[in-house]
């Protein structure tokens, strides 16, 4: 691995051994997202939580209903939904991202300092 990863998702075990490894790759400060169900006692290494400062959340799912509604918005809604991303700009354009972001013309933009 070249650089330690800033975020690890579990989307499936949510076991001693997935939370092991997610936290072995992470970077100081990095962000552990729980997303597997698993409703009993896991054994979590908290001198590692603490030493990499790792904020660890839990997320939750959403009814069948709810993504049903939310896609219907966004068919609704393209011209404005197409508006929340704009693009992905490379570091170097840092400005003209922030630009795009100030005067109104997108809502979210992407810098990947690799681009």
């Amino acid at each position: 691995m070249a650089y330690p990863a800033s975020v690890a998702v579990d989307t499936a075990a949510c076991s001693e051994a997935s939370l092991r490894d997610a936290m072995s790759v992470l970077a100081k400060n990095g962000r552990l997202v729980i997303c597997a169900r698993n409703d009993r006692p896991i054994p979590v290494n908290m001198g590692v939580v603490r030493a990499k400062t790792l904020t660890v959340t839990g997320v939750r799912g959403h009814s069948y209903q709810a993504v049903e509604w939310a896609l219907a918005a966004l068919v609704e809604h393209a011209a404005e939904a197409a508006r929340l991303s704009s693009g992905t700009f490379g570091l170097a354009d840092l400005d003209r991202a922030l630009a795009v972001t100030g005067d109104g013309s997108a809502i979210h933009v992407s810098v990947d300092p690799w681009k």
